[in-house]
């Protein structure tokens, strides 16, 4: 089963099945925030009790001494251009141990910081029941923002800050159990509310969201297609939906053969400069996937790594996200994990684009059991963070 950043929307499709989710991890788990300074990467040091949490699921930086990194299940961490302080999330009542996770974070300024994920409480029965989770920062503490409430698993994967009043997030609705729908919200200044959007496919999840201006943002995922004539088929296919202002339309992007492929990042430098990544199944294995849009229409970009992408570690199996933070034309990150098949374990990846071509950028694996990256933001040319877990 193909598992991205997100919940557990699953459907049969690329190997067996596929949703939204965070890559499972094990009880030794540490989280892992590591910097880049305009000429290497490096491990950040956290407070001891960061050891606490299992990792990091989403990271955003308003400027080189304010950034947010939020770990899974209850704790957000703060830059303060000195040190890494730990800063208690406002966690729902009845939420299950373990049952909290924040996918992704965006801010419009330091006192106006917004996260979005999911959590489940303890009576649930199955990972088909969990609801969406906002919270906001106000520059003293986080505090839950109410938000429309769907029956089924909601989880909002990502989210967008253009101002005060024109905030966006984007994730899924699963009411069938396995038949995930694209989900978007948009924040007025008052309140949340559900704005409809293309639904491609017999299922379909949003997993990354970039705003250029009011008139123009781009979402990216996957929908998944089944056919049971002439012969049973299902794959998955690229997914890029656009906001022009008054609706969000179906882009076409392109799916390289031979199989299926989704996508997990976007970002966005102008109007006719946006970068989305992802994965998609070639015979041996997972393989990075970069797509250019040029104002005109979505290219592939060839990356030259042969490396075969990292696979969650749990029952699911299946890649996980590969995300994006742009600072110019020429100076894109993106960031996920390979499989490293001589320790037998995964790695944390780190691909540049120079505005000629990708390339793998060298930086720390901590960890002897694995490592992986679940985000990546970054404030200017020397200030760029990525986050995720490492296992001692």
């Amino acid at each position: 089963m193909l598992r991205l950043a997100g919940g557990a929307g699953l459907v049969v499709g690329l190997l067996g099945a596929a949703g939204t989710a965070s890559t499972a991890v094990s009880t030794t788990s540490r989280p892992l925030i590591e910097h880049w300074d305009g000429n290497s990467w490096t491990q950040e040091t956290l407070p001891t009790k960061a050891g606490d949490q299992a990792g990091f699921e989403s990271v955003t930086a308003i400027s080189p001494t304010d950034v947010w990194a939020l770990a899974a299940y209850r704790y957000a961490y703060h830059w303060d251009g000195s040190s890494w302080q730990q800063v208690a999330l406002r966690v729902p009542r009845q939420t299950a141990a373990r049952g909290l996770h924040v996918y992704g974070a965006a801010a419009v300024s330091g006192t106006d910081v917004w996260a979005v994920g999911s959590f489940r409480t303890r009576t649930a029965q199955s990972d088909y029941e969990g609801t969406q989770l906002i919270e906001h920062w106000d520059g003293r503490s986080w505090r839950i923002a109410p938000s429309p409430r769907f029956r089924g698993l909601t989880e909002l994967v990502d989210v967008a800050a253009l101002s005060p009043r024109n905030v966006w997030a984007v994730g899924y609705n699963d009411r069938q159990h396995g038949l995930s729908r694209n989900l978007v919200l948009h924040w007025n200044g008052a309140k949340w509310k559900r704005v409809p959007c293309p639904r491609p496919g017999d299922a379909s999840a949003l997993q990354s969201i970039a705003a250029i201006s009011p008139r123009s943002i781009w979402t990216v995922g996957w929908s998944w297609h089944f056919e049971q004539a002439p012969k049973v088929k299902h794959e998955y296919r690229t997914l890029t939906l656009h906001w022009n202002g008054r609706k969000w339309k179906k882009v076409r992007s392109p799916n390289p053969p031979p199989g299926s492929a989704v996508l997990s990042g976007v970002a966005a430098v102008g109007r006719r400069d946006v970068w989305a990544v992802g994965t998609f199944h070639h015979a041996h294995g997972y393989r990075f996937l970069a797509e250019h849009w040029t104002g005109r229409s979505w290219s592939v970009i060839r990356v030259v790594t042969g490396l075969k992408l990292a696979t969650t570690n749990d029952a699911f199996g299946g890649p996980p996200p590969i995300k994006l933070a742009a600072v110019n034309s020429s100076d894109i990150w993106a960031a996920g994990s390979y499989y490293d098949e001589a320790a037998n374990n995964d790695g944390t990846l780190i691909e540049h684009w120079d505005g000629k071509t990708w390339s793998r950028v060298p930086n720390p694996n901590p960890g002897y059991d694995g490592n992986s990256f679940a985000a990546i933001a970054a404030a200017s040319p020397t200030a760029v963070w990525a986050v995720g877990m490492t296992s001692p």
